[in-house]
């Protein structure tokens, strides 16, 4: 009997460490398939924003190219009605008089003098003349926009145009001081299409025109201070390649502990220039109460579960305890009825002796009295014959 109760004692056992096991695997299990359930929604969900953010961003490349057109057009047309006299003075028209993206314009001849400019030009910026000798003396180009530079803390950009003279000679270039700070602020920045959205123009030879981050501007992104800092952001710096090379398309990827979707799209200028607009979001500020409310609900339901599971358990417990005192209580008791019957049987043995011992001495008694009657008639038979 005491072999049958270790063994139910050793198999209760078994059973409640089972369960324990049983419940951490499946809670642990549970855990991971709802973290992987988690992801794999919010990954759709990211994709579905970078999707969104992506047809925004070529709608913005068509206007920015429409944009870009006019510039050209009116470039053009402003050349055509320059006019130049036999003691080479040029005669000039209106360009892009009141244009918030452009702090002016000016045409500067062959000896790089300025020979004309706009009424809106700010003579009071101190590198004007910035770029104007690298493309009039170097460069064979038409067209062309020079890095930009810094100047009163805003980013400028020139656009220049030549004028050749009938012998197919440069005699006169035209240029568009371009503020990229306005211009971002037009197209990107204002109407960004989700809060806290940061914008980066990358040129096609991969130079960084424009940028947030003014330490990036005019920085190469195959130079070493741009692959110093994204050294331990692979992810952030392929989304860079893909936009110079002119691809189009949406990223996904971990940036300074937060996931961010990224978009990159390419602007068309001319023949042989584009841009690459860059426009990243942190997953955070896209995320509606729709992910939010379906990875609460989900870590929810978890909670309860696992509360309720503990809750079981530890009632399982109680009663497990509860059984193993009872068990111990009965055993106690079981002993101390024996040890009790113990103590009954020797008293029963005793009372038996002495029992037998009474008997025995009643039984001499009884004859003693026998005999002492027996004398006393013998005596008194005696004593009648005398």
């Amino acid at each position: 009997m005491k072999d049958n109760l270790n063994n139910k004692k050793i198999f209760d056992t078994f059973i409640v460490i089972f369960f324990i096991v049983s419940t951490i695997l499946f809670l642990l299990f549970s855990w991971l398939l709802l973290e992987r359930n988690t992801n794999i929604f919010s990954q759709k969900y990211n994709n579905y924003f970078g999707q969104v953010s992506l047809n925004y961003s070529v709608q913005i490349s068509k206007e920015l190219k429409k944009e870009f057109d006019d510039v050209f057009v009116r470039m053009e047309h402003f050349l055509d009605h320059l006019t130049v006299n036999d003691d080479s003075v040029f005669q000039c028209q209106s360009l892009y008089e009141g244009n918030d993206n452009f702090l002016g314009w000016y045409v500067y001849n062959s000896e790089g003098s300025i020979v004309c400019d706009s009424s809106n030009l700010n003579n009071n910026l101190q590198q004007l003349e910035i770029y104007d000798n690298d493309f009039l003396t170097k460069s064979q180009k038409d067209f062309w926009f020079s890095p930009s530079f810094d100047e009163n803390n805003r980013t400028l950009l020139k656009i220049y145009k030549s004028l050749y003279d009938v012998n197919g000679s440069k005699i006169a270039s035209l240029v568009l001081i371009m503020d990229l700070e306005n211009f971002s602020k037009n197209y990107f920045v204002e109407d960004g299409l989700w809060y806290g959205t940061s914008f980066n123009i990358v040129s096609n030879k991969g130079q960084i025109v424009w940028s947030g981050d003014k330490d990036l501007i005019n920085q190469n992104i195959e130079g070493k201070y741009i692959r110093n800092i994204f050294s331990n952001f692979s992810d952030a710096l392929n989304v860079l390649q893909k936009a110079r090379t002119g691809k189009i398309g949406f990223e996904i990827f971990d940036y300074l502990a937060q996931k961010q979707i990224a978009s990159y799209f390419k602007v068309p200028i001319s023949d042989g220039y584009y841009w690459s607009i860059i426009a990243y979001t942190p997953a955070k500020f896209v995320q509606s109460e729709i992910l939010v409310d379906y990875t609460q609900n989900g870590y929810i339901f978890f909670y309860v579960v696992a509360f309720l599971l503990v809750v079981f358990l530890l009632v399982l417990y109680f009663f497990f305890r509860r059984n193993l005192q009872l068990q111990i209580e009965n055993n106690q008791t079981k002993r101390e009825m024996i040890e009790e019957a113990k103590k009954f049987k020797m008293s029963e043995i005793k009372l038996n002796k002495t029992v037998e011992e009474l008997e025995k001495v009643n039984s001499t008694m009884v004859d003693r009295e026998l005999k002492m009657i027996e004398l006393k008639n013998s005596l008194k038979n005696k004593g009648k014959k005398k």
